[in-house]
């Protein structure tokens, strides 16, 4: 399938089709007729607006929220959480309380 390259569409036509999306047109629907994409049911329009023009169009969960809150506190106080991140496997904590007697 050739699928139209969404980043050969402007940001002037990303607006549009997100005004048209507020009026009440599906996301599959802007992807199938627009993009031929009947592929990522809505995901990847989704995902452009989210990147492209800083748009959110899906509601996130207060999980997904506390975790980006507490990425960007670590961040402001000079700590970068992907250099920290261990399995339970990995931590000594779980290491000692499995350990075979």
């Amino acid at each position: 399938m050739n699928y139209l390259n969404y980043d050969g569409i402007t940001d002037g036509q990303l607006r549009m089709l997100h005004s048209e999306w507020e009026d009440g047109r599906s996301k599959n629907d802007i992807e199938r007729s627009v993009f031929n994409d009947p592929a990522s049911h809505g995901k990847a329009i989704t995902r452009i607006w989210r990147v492209r023009l800083g748009i959110e169009t899906e509601k996130r969960r207060s999980s997904s929220l506390e975790i980006d809150r507490l990425t960007a506190l670590l961040i402001e106080n000079g700590i970068d959480p992907a250099a920290h991140i261990q399995t339970a496997h990995g931590h000594p904590a779980y290491s000692e309380m499995n350990q075979e007697k």
